[in-house]
Order: structure tokens, then sequence, then C-alpha cells
């Protein structure tokens, strides 16, 4: 490979970045009032002493445009706050832009103040189901000169340059497409008059910044709907801006709301690169790739090939505030896995950002700070509450000993990694591991906690953190031996699951664990990914059905939904397992099991069925009691986290570890 370009300099007009790692926009819902709060101010700082070359916030160009819990720079009141967001940044020389954002139709009256959502035409967000107000010819020049002015108060206070918004399904580029676009007017009908607002958009910014000033262009490069437009549109688009107009074009994928994985696990890394480079073709102005560029390996890769001129990260600065950084340095990074649970789908429910890999998002105003008094803490577990909980420990100078009765940490950690498309887990283990060893923690494998351990360590403070266990159902023949729990499969070797691919298998349970081991063991007849696109390439539909063999593999639920904690990624897993040939039934019961039949009660009454192996996937139960008797018969201080609380996701135990533990 060549000589790394990551972290050399460039030009984005005439401001220099010092590297080509753009931190890009990201609604956070930190906002108070639309004002920079103090939560602002920790969290971009500590992603500008992380290494960003530059930083894109997100602010909202007038009242209408975005949420209260969104920066705006739609009056001269708000420009203090960025003016000295601006100031935090130049600290360590990373660039400020400032994203002018319009959401159009994809918001609701309680977002805007009562208002209604403004649009080009009466077409309904799928997403937040409000009809919008049609945009009258008024509405359209005064929203074009609140871009301008929004722009030119971005640079009086002080920002670096400005980005515009025209990707993901908001207002431009729903007068980019004929699907969101019904207009008769100048603004509506042909390509050109479709054109017609963004560009005038970009001109107003363009005329009120002068053209020293860098101005950036976010697009979706196709909004990936059926019936919208392409990438040859949005080629033409940005080919025939006049020279002078934009600086640089940041490129995405498709829409919010496109039938297509945006940046989900499902999308390679660097998946996207490939439109940057499509864009990249036609312009003569720096091109910045986005989407699912977590790792220092695939940015490099992207610039070292001539696909575009910078990266977008956005998520990977949420796992690690200081990712850019960490890969100048060659340490470990904490990457992204793109679950989207702390960001996109928080967002997308009117709640502010966290990340369900650390914890310190939204709390980084909060400062760990050393104990007046040191103590000696036991930890009981070490998934990832209670590794967590002993580098909180840590950290506060306590002397920490951390017990699993595992050979390795990680907990539940490395069950939830085995399903497809859960990998990046398996790759935040292995930094984890080598990120303890940075702390003063004694790990002590291989020991199950009891009386005579505690009594042996004299521990001033007690942490629980042991995890919960496969619920098993109160079910007739229930103890089969050819019944096993979704964590037995996830944890089992080849001969196990060899065993399980032969003949029919029930999932009792459809929630996310019992629908992700159906899609582990349905992925798993093959030998790895690259067989599944190589059938999907060559192997003709007609005749898939000659060299694709199915698992007969049936998930029952008792509720009329299955998937209801999957969260955004619910469709994707749903698609995948429909065309993986996974029944599922719901509204049902599973009444009995005996001499390898099953009798459920559903909708059509009582039904009984031949099977072969069954998987419990009913959920998790807490099984801590004689622990806590103990501790509390000894009056012993403790406090007890993650699921061995309640049974939780990984967001929730890591934050318990972090600040639960924080004032022990």
């Amino acid at each position: 490979m060549n000589d790394s370009i990551l972290f050399t300099p460039m030009n984005i007009n005439r401001l220099e970045i010092k590297n080509r790692i753009i931190m890009s926009a990201m609604h956070l819902g930190y906002a108070e009032k639309k004002e920079v709060s103090e939560k602002d101010i920790a969290f971009y700082r500590a992603r500008a002493k992380g290494g960003a070359g530059a930083i894109v916030v997100v602010a909202a160009v007038n009242d209408v445009a975005g949420p209260a819990d969104m920066h705006s720079v739609g009056h001269d009141k708000y420009s203090a706050g960025i003016n000295r967001l601006s100031n935090e940044m130049h600290v360590y020389d990373a660039k400020i832009f400032i994203q002018l954002f319009h959401a159009g139709r994809n918001t609701v009256s309680s977002n805007i103040d009562g208002k209604r959502p403004l649009a080009p035409s009466v077409v309904a967000s799928p997403i937040y189901r409000e009809l919008p107000d049609e945009m009258t010819i008024e509405d359209i020049n005064t929203t074009i000169d609140d871009f301008g002015m929004a722009a030119l108060r971005s640079k009086n206070a002080g920002a670096d340059g400005v980005e515009i918004s025209c990707s993901a399904g908001y207002l431009l580029t729903q007068f980019l497409s004929p699907l969101t676009n019904l207009r008769n007017d100048q603004y509506g009908g042909t390509k050109e008059n479709r054109m017609r607002f963004p560009r005038e958009v970009i001109e107003k910014v363009r005329n009120y910044v002068g053209k020293d000033y860098p101005v950036i262009l976010r697009i979706s490069a196709s909004d990936m709907m059926p019936g919208g437009y392409g990438i040859d549109f949005m080629q033409e688009f940005c080919a025939s801006l006049e020279p002078g107009l934009i600086d640089a074009i940041s490129v995405t994928g498709g829409w919010h709301e496109s039938p297509v994985p945006q940046i989900s696990a499902h999308v390679p890394e660097g998946g996207y690169a490939l439109l940057a480079e499509a864009i990249k073709r036609v312009v003569k102005v720096p091109v910045i790739s986005c989407n699912r560029i977590n790792n220092g390996e695939i940015a490099e890769e992207i610039l070292q090939k001539g696909l575009a001129e910078f990266v977008g990260v956005a998520r990977g600065f949420l796992t690690d505030a200081a990712f850019a950084n960490n890969i100048r340095d060659g340490k470990n990074i904490r990457q992204c896995v793109a679950c989207n649970k702390g960001c996109i789908e928080r967002v997308l429910r009117g709640k502010a950002v966290q990340c369900a890999f650390n914890p310190e998002v939204g709390n980084e105003s909060l400062s760990i700070e050393k104990s007046e008094t040191k103590k000696k803490v036991l930890v009981i577990g070490a998934g990832p509450a209670g590794i967590q909980a002993a580098k909180t420990a840590s950290m506060r100078g306590h002397e920490t000993i951390l017990c699993t009765k595992e050979d390795r940490v990680g907990g539940q950690l490395s069950v939830a990694s085995k399903p497809p498309h859960k990998s990046g887990i398996d790759e935040f283990i292995d930094t984890t591991r080598e990120e303890l060893k940075t702390f003063n923690i004694e790990i002590r494998l291989n020991v199950k906690v009891d009386e005579s351990v505690i009594k042996a360590i004299k521990p001033d403070y007690v942490i629980i953190a042991t995890g919960a266990t496969p619920i098993i159902p109160k079910i007739e023949g229930i103890e089969e031996d050819y019944i096993y729990t979704a964590e037995d499969i996830l944890k089992g070797d080849g001969n196990l699951l060899q065993k399980i691919r032969r003949g029919k298998t029930y999932i009792i349970g459809g929630g996310s664990v019992g629908l992700e081991t159906a899609h582990y063991l349905a992925e798993n007849i093959y030998t790895n990914a690259a067989s599944i696109a190589y059938i999907n390439k060559y192997v003709p539909k007609a005749l898939k059905s000659n060299v694709y063999s199915p698992l007969d593999i049936t998930v029952v639920e008792m509720q009329s939904k299955v998937g209801k904690d999957l969260g955004g990624n619910r469709w994707i897993l749903l698609n995948d397992l429909k065309q993986q040939g996974v029944k599922i039934v719901t509204e049902a019961k599973v009444l009995s099991v005996a001499d390898h039949e099953i009798s459920i009660m559903g909708k059509e009454g009582k039904v009984t069925d031949t099977v072969d192996n069954i998987i419990l996937a009913i959920g998790y139960k807490v099984n801590n009691g004689e622990l806590i008797q103990y501790l509390e018969t000894n009056n012993m201080a403790y406090s007890v986290i993650g699921d061995a609380l309640k049974p939780r996701n990984i967001m929730e135990a890591l934050r318990d570890g972090y600040l639960e533990v924080m004032p022990i």
C-alpha cells in the first residue's frame, strides 16, 4: 500500500483540514430550547480532542426546520452558543461546519411548537405519518432566504464553514424526488423544476457567505425508493452546479424510509463508498465518503483507491471519542457495531443520543474523580455491566477485584455476537479485554463467588453483576433431551449445529433472541457469507431450489407481533427470515411436548406436529437471591447492576456499570 493518506492535510476551499477524517453531523438531542448546552460543549470537546479534522454540527435554519432539542441558527440570539462551540473546537485545531438543516415533512407538529410541517406537497412521511402543508411560493422564498441568513450567522459566529443538508429524505431531497414533489408549478414536474429549489438554496447560501467561505453539499446519492431518483439523477444535479457554488460534496446512501438498509450492520463496512466514487466522476471538488466507515483500515482503503478525498465518520466517534487519534497512534478503537440502538432509533423517538457500547456518551460533562476513601471493591460477574463497573471503580481509585465463573471476560456478549451481522461485538470484546490491561484491576477467572470467596477477599463493597439465566417455561414434557435454550445453541459447537440441522425445529419465543437464533441457524447451513453471495448472484431463482435446501424452522410467539424489541432493524431481520423460509406463528401457545411431538393452541385451534428439536427463547430471569441474602445478613455494602438487577440490553448494562458505580 502507498504511504498513508488518512492523516495528511487537505483544503476545502481555502480552509485547511488537518486530516481526512470529518465527523459527520448527528442530531444529538442535547440542545436546550435550541441553544447550545453544556452537554453539547462537553460532547464536541471530547471529539475535537479526539482528533477529528473537522466536525459538522447540525442546526435548524428556522422555527419549523427542527425540534427544540436541535441547535438553531434561525435567529441572532443563538449565535453566542455557536461562537462558544466554535472556539472550543479551535482549541484542538478541529474545524467546525454548521449543517443547515430543514426536516420538511420528516417531523410532527409537537416537535415544532404546534406549527404544521412544511413540504413540497401534501405527502406524509411514512416515519412520522403527519400530513404536511404544501409550501406556497412565499414559503419557498422565505425558506431560501432563511438558509442564506443561517449560513451568514454561522460564518459570523466563528464557524469555519457550512454544510447544506440535501440528504436522508429531508426538505431539499423532498423537492428532488417525484415521490414527494407533486407540484405543477416552476418547482415541480420536470427534472429541471425539481432541482430548482435546492439550486436556489445553494445559490443563496453562496451569495450570503461569499466566494472564499467553505460550503459543503450533503447529498443522498439516491433516495433508494421505488419510483424515486437514482444516482444518475444526482450525478446530473451535482455536475450542473456552477463552479464556485459548492466546495465539497458529502455523499451518503438513501433516505431513512428506504427499504434498503442504510447504517445498520447489514451494510458492509464502507459499503456506500461506490456512491461517493460515482459522484467524484462528475465533479471537480473534494468528495466525502460516508456510511459505515468505522475503522482506520476501511477509511484508508477508500482514500487509497481514490474513491473520495475525505471520509465522513459519525457513529465511530460515538463509540470512541478518540477515534481519529487512536487510529493515528495505532491503538485499539472501540468500533461501532451499527446496532442503531442508542443513536438513530432514539432520535427517531425524540430521545437524546446515547451509545450502546459507550456509556460516556451524553455524560462527558461528568468527571470521575478519585474517592476520598479507598475501598476494596469486589465485582462479581464479567459481562458488560461487571466489566464497566470494575473500570469505573478502578478509575475512582479503589482496589478492584473482578471475578467470573467463566474462563474469559465478556459474559453474554460472547453469545450476542453469534447471530449474523453481530461479529462487531466480538471486536468490542477483544478491545475491552485489551483495555482492561490498562486498569489496575485484578481479574480472577473460573471463580464462582460464594460465601467462602467473599470471606477470603474481605471487600468493603460488593457489586453484583452476575447476569441472568434463561427462563424454562412450565410446559408438560419440557425436560426432554432434544430441548435446548437459545444460549445452548449460540454457545454450541459444530457437532450440536449438525444435530440441530437435521429434521424439524421449533423455537418457542419470537423476541429478538428467538428470531436471531433462527437467523443464526438458517445462515449456518452455508460454509460462509461468500456462499450466500455466490448463490444469490449466480443461481437463477428457478434453479435455487435445486441447490438450496432450507432448514425447517418454525418460530412460535404468544403475542400478535414478533420482534418487538428489535427496533428499527426488525423489518430487515424479518425479511431475511422470510427469504430463508423460516415460518413464524403468532398468537400461539405451546401446550405440551412429548415423544418428539409438540402441541400448540393457535388462532385456528389446537395443532400437533412432529418435532426433532425445540429451542427455548422465552427470556431471562434474575437468579442471585442467595448471594444477596448473605450480604444482607452480614450487613455488607453492595449494589446490583445490569441483568442481575433486571434483564436489559447492553446499553443499559454498561450505563449501570458507569453511572451507578460512580458514587461508590
